[in-house]
Parts: C-alpha cells; sequence; structure tokens
C-alpha cells in the first residue's frame, strides 16, 4: 500500500514580501497625499462658505434692524486681525450700529466748540468705542503718527426745518502720536478722556445757520460696536484671510480699502519672513516685487456694513467689488506671498521662479476669493486666476478672474 502524501504548501519568499509591501507604501502614500490635498482645498472652500455665510446674515440683521427701530442702523461683519500672525485675519464677529439717544448740549459759536451737557456720558460713550471713529494723521511721517477721533451728530435747536449734521473732534487729549516704525500701535481709548469737542464747521457757516439759540439736543451717530450676544467665529485650520495680498495687488486698482490701513512701514521685512529675491520683467512685477518688504498695519475696525437696503455702506459704500483673499497659512509660513507660486530654497535668500524644474517648493494649499458686490450687497466665491505670462514667477493679477464676477463653489 502506497502512503498517502499530502500536497507541500509553497509560502511567499522574501522578494515577493518585500515587493508587496513596498507596493502598498506606494499605494498608502499616494493615497495620503491626495485625500490631504482633497481635505486641504475643503478646509478653505468650507472657509470661504463660512465668511459669505456671515456676510449674508450681516446683511439680513441691517435690513431687519432697520425696520424693528424705523432708523437707519447698518449692520455688518469685523474681520479681526490675529495677533500672531500680523496682517492675517482668522476670526470674524457680528457688528451693528447701536439705537440712537438724545444728548443734550449746547454749541459756542465764539471759538467753534460743542460743550455736550453730560461730559461724563461722552467720555464713556468714547471710551467704549460707540463714539468716536479713529483716523491716521500721516503728515508728521511714519514715526510720528498721529491717532486722530471724529463723530458725526445731528443738532436739533429747534429753529431750524431739520437737524444740522455736524463734525466734531475729540481734541487734545485723544490724539496721542506713535511710532509705527518702533512697532507702536496706537493707544487703548479706554485710557484717553477728551478734554474738548472742535466743531469742524467753520464759526460763520454754523451762525448762519443756527441763528441765535445755540442750546438744543444732539444725536450722536454712532459707531459700530460687536454684538453682545454674539461670540467671534474662527475660521478652519490654517484658513487665514489674507490682508497682506490684498496691499500687494493694491497697484493699480485699490483692493485693500484706504479706510482699513493704519500705517505703512516701507521695506520693514518684519514678522521673520524672509527676503525673497526675484527678477520681475514687467512693470506690474515690479511694482509688486518693490512691496514684498513692505510692512502693513491695520485699523481694528475692519468693517463691512449693510444698509438698510442691504447695500454696502460707510468707507466701502460703492467701491465696487470687495475681494477678500483665503489662503493656507502653512504657505505662508514656507515663505509664499499672493504672487508667488513656487520657489526654490536651495541658496540662502529664497529665490522666486516659475513653475519648472527649477522650483523645490510649490503652493500646497488651496485659494479662494470671496467677493462682496458693494452696490447689491450680494456675495459670491471666485477662483484664484495663477496666470504667469512673463514666466518670471510672480502671478500677473490673481484678482482677475473676481474682478470679472466668475464665480466657482
Amino acid at each position: 500500500m502506497t502512503p498517502s502524501h499530502s500536497p507541500r504548501r509553497r509560502g511567499f519568499t522574501l522578494i515577493e514580501l518585500l515587493i508587496t509591501v513596498t507596493v502598498i507604501i506606494i499605494l498608502l502614500g499616494a493615497t495620503y497625499t491626495l485625500a490631504s490635498r482633497a481635505i486641504d482645498g475643503d478646509r478653505v472652500s468650507g472657509a470661504a462658505r463660512q465668511v459669505r455665510s456671515m456676510l449674508e446674515g450681516g446683511r439680513d440683521r441691517a435690513i431687519f434692524a432697520t425696520k424693528k427701530s424705523n432708523s437707519s442702523r447698518p449692520h455688518g461683519v469685523r474681520l479681526i486681525e490675529d495677533p500672531n500672525r500680523p496682517g492675517t485675519c482668522s476670526e470674524l464677529i457680528f457688528v451693528g450700529v447701536p439705537e440712537p439717544i438724545d444728548l443734550p448740549g449746547d454749541v459756542n459759536l465764539t471759538n467753534g466748540t460743542f460743550a455736550p451737557d453730560n461730559v461724563g456720558r461722552w467720555t464713556e460713550l468714547f471710551q467704549n468705542g460707540t463714539l468716536g471713529r479713529r483716523q491716521i494723521d500721516d503728515t508728521g511721517g511714519e514715526a510720528a503718527l498721529q491717532a486722530r477721533y471724529f463723530a458725526t451728530i445731528d443738532f436739533d435747536n429747534r429753529n431750524a426745518v431739520t437737524p444740522l449734521v455736524v463734525e466734531i473732534e475729540f481734541a487734545a487729549g485723544a490724539n496721542p502720536t506713535f511710532d509705527a516704525t518702533a512697532g507702536q500701535s496706537p493707544p487703548d481709548r479706554s485710557t484717553l478722556t477728551p478734554i474738548s469737542y472742535l466743531v469742524t464747521m467753520s464759526i460763520g457757516r454754523l451762525s448762519s445757520l443756527l441763528g441765535t439759540s445755540t442750546n438744543g439736543t444732539a444725536r450722536p451717530r454712532f459707531e459700530p460696536t460687536a454684538i453682545s450676544d454674539e461670540p467671534p467665529r474662527r475660521l478652519p485650520r490654517n484658513v487665514v484671510i489674507d490682508l497682506s495680498a490684498m496691499y500687494l495687488y493694491s497697484t493699480d486698482v485699490e483692493i485693500l480699502p484706504e479706510s482699513w490701513r493704519r500705517a505703512r512701514v516701507v521695506d520693514g521685512n518684519a514678522g521673520g519672513v524672509p527676503t525673497i529675491a526675484t527678477t520681475p520683467t514687467d512693470a506690474t512685477s515690479v511694482a509688486i516685487n518693490n512691496r514684498r518688504d513692505d510692512r502693513i498695519t491695520v485699523t481694528d475696525q475692519l468693517d463691512i456694513l449693510f444698509s438698510s437696503r442691504g447695500t454696502v455702506t460707510g468707507d466701502l459704500g460703492g467701491t465696487g467689488i470687495l475681494m477678500l483673499p483665503l489662503v493656507d497659512v502653512r504657505d505662508l509660513d514656507a515663505g509664499f506671498d499672493f504672487a508667488t507660486t513656487a520657489l526654490n530654497t536651495t541658496n540662502p535668500t529664497p529665490q522666486v521662479v516659475p513653475l519648472g524644474a527649477t522650483a523645490d517648493r510649490e503652493r500646497r494649499g488651496d485659494e479662494r476669493i470671496v467677493c462682496v458686490a458693494t452696490q447689491t450687497g450680494v456675495t459670491f466665491s471666485a477662483a484664484v486666476n495663477p496666470s504667469d505670462a512673463n514666466n518670471d514667477g510672480i502671478r500677473d493679477d490673481p484678482f482677475s478672474l473676481a474682478e470679472r464676477g466668475r464665480q466657482t463653489r
């Protein structure tokens, strides 16, 4: 009887195992890269949807608040600058103009001042930011900037058919100087006390409008303040609104609103971002390249306000399309600005280069531009135009698609 033998089992060789593991690692790496890029892109797109949602919410609040109080009360959204990353915003908050109140006061025609009856109340409203908009006077240069505060009041002295619109300045004690070149900021207004209120209108003009009756009721036009029951909303992780990008391309068209700027220090090269070498080949690229090392500081009232009709009002009203670029902070940390698509970092000074063989670092994150049509209040998202016709490593006009109203998801 012939003994039976079970078939011999054949295992995997070491080479087969190594090949299998290598293929799995390659597939996992490719999958992770694709998934990571998809997640990053979705994060920026989600941030764009969040910004649009807040802007639309601010617009709805403006329409509702005006109907409720039967007076013009603009509402909107304030961008909050990231203290750890100047020139960018990572949080937004709803703001609105408070209900107006009447405050008695006198206009002194002999010296052109406004004398409120309740000085303590006016000081309180000034210090909490409800009354008085800040303007920066740069006539003394960047090292001696001056913070000045103005307010508009509707003054009714009972003689005029309609209240007289008067602009006043909070004088002396509320307009100290500060040195932007040394990184100084305007002092907190809560530490300031106005010592006089100067009427900016000429005394002759005031006399002709008010006559002899200088006593009346002043209704100040308040500044927008944060809505108390609405906390700031933070953008998704690693996504910010890049205000410096808006400044960088404000060469021919004003993309960063002038009212948002506080000061600009030329060739500041601050914040630890390395100087980037490049060889621009056209006038636009030269203008953009000259702004790379500028340090731009912005105000604490980056407001987008809507009127009762749903249109953008205030300093931004009727300015065309407001464009807010959203970027990945990891690109900023890597040394990219909004104009750059690729870098060669083999030299001590990173070199801006076109996409190609000499580039060893390309932009990683996705980008979007949230737009607000100021004349209608409509918001939409647009893609960034990456074209570089001159092949000098500087994007020609990333905002061009947004300017033409080309929408994207």
